[in-house]
């Protein structure tokens, strides 16, 4: 049987078609269509910071990064931000003070120089100041009490007077001559010509013993 010829446009349009399907089978993604390539670039840049970015950055300690990041945005942004850093210092200045770290807070408000005085940061130095002057005050009382606790201990070591004649009645603890040129503390750079050690002045003091005048001579001979 004899076939027949079939006519030159029959075979362009088949042709058409088996490009097409070859297409749309290669190309069913859409990746290599002209409008993935616009996508695929948007996906893949990286976003721009936002204030919120530096916001974040301030919240996690981060100061430099937050304050990169607000100046790539605008003077404004990179002074608010900046107000932001002093504030959270203020804050854990604050805290520690609550929690008695004083040298804490004192390198936290160096720190905080580089930054603007807000009310929260004025508030921070007012209150580090006065646990500064509390802690001032509290050292001074114990060292009075310590003095105080050392008198005592060293008026405890004087002997009891005993009665003897011919003692200046001016001190208690030991029997002074009356008579005697001079009386300085045993081990002292006195010189005498006569030595005495601790004692108690109870009278005019005429040898000058009791310098002080707290009522013990020579108690740290």
């Amino acid at each position: 049987m004899k076939r027949k010829n079939r006519p030159w446009w029959m075979w362009v349009l088949v042709a058409f078609l088996s490009v097409g399907i070859l297409d749309a089978i290669i190309g069913d993604d859409g990746s290599n269509s002209p409008a993935a390539a616009p996508r695929a670039a948007a996906t893949s840049a990286e976003r721009a910071p936002t204030i919120d970015d530096a916001r974040r950055a301030v919240d996690n300690d981060h100061y430099r990064a937050a304050i990169a990041i607000a100046t790539a945005i605008g003077t404004r942004d990179a002074d608010s931000i900046r107000k932001r850093i002093a504030n959270r210092l203020a804050e854990r200045v604050l805290s520690a003070v609550r929690a008695g770290e004083r040298g804490r807070a004192k390198t936290l408000l160096v720190e905080a120089r580089d930054y603007p005085t807000t009310t929260r940061m004025r508030q921070a130095r007012a209150r580090y100041k006065a646990a500064q002057a509390l802690a001032a005050q509290r050292a001074q009382q114990h060292r009075q009490a310590a003095h105080q606790r050392r008198r005592a201990e060293a008026l405890k070591a004087v002997p009891e007077p005993k009665p003897q004649s011919n003692c200046d009645p001016n001190y208690e603890g030991a029997c002074l001559d009356p008579t005697s040129a001079d009386y300085d503390c045993a081990g002292g750079s006195g010189n005498g010509p006569d030595y005495t050690g601790p004692v108690r002045s109870v009278g005019s003091d005429p040898f000058d013993l009791d310098r002080d005048g707290d009522g013990l001579a020579c108690e740290n001979r």
